[in-house]
């Protein structure tokens, strides 16, 4: 009997992003409203929003961003944005690979006063870190809006 190729043994990674839109609405306070896409250093996709003082997250993507969920770091993400500038507290959005061994943010916020909506559309590609192969894209709309 012929050995096993240890590399058919390994189990197949999958990359995955879902193209979705997120808005947040703030009706009440003083905080500002915010809204953006997280792909984390755990490989889960999360929705950031709430406000600036009150921020929360929720994982959007059943699947994560890899499955299983074993060497990000073996990952990079890049993404562009139109629309709205995205906040200070974003990841580059300039198509700057970045390694996913570290979570990556992207986020809109709307100050107040005044009342109004910021959303920017955000493209997010990830690819292997070594093959340089892009596997997946996905298209975020994130708005933030305070009433």
């Amino acid at each position: 009997m012929w050995p096993l190729n240890a590399a058919a043994a390994t189990q197949q990674k999958v990359v995955n992003l879902t193209t979705q839109t997120l808005h947040e609405l703030i009706a009440v306070g003083s905080d500002r409203a915010r809204s953006g896409i997280e792909l984390t250093a755990l490989g889960i996709t999360n929705w950031q929003r709430g406000t600036d003082a009150a921020p929360t997250s929720q994982q959007i993507d059943p699947d994560n961003w890899i499955d299983p969920k074993t060497g990000m770091s073996n990952y990079e993400a890049s993404a562009t944005s139109t629309g709205d500038a995205l906040d200070a507290a974003s990841d580059l959005d300039d198509g700057t690979w970045l390694n996913l061994g570290t979570s990556r943010l992207w986020i809109v916020e709307r100050p107040t006063p005044p009342a109004g909506t910021t959303s920017a559309v955000v493209t997010i590609q990830i690819r292997h870190a070594t093959s340089l192969v892009v596997l997946t894209t996905a298209v975020y709309t994130i708005t933030a809006e305070r009433l």
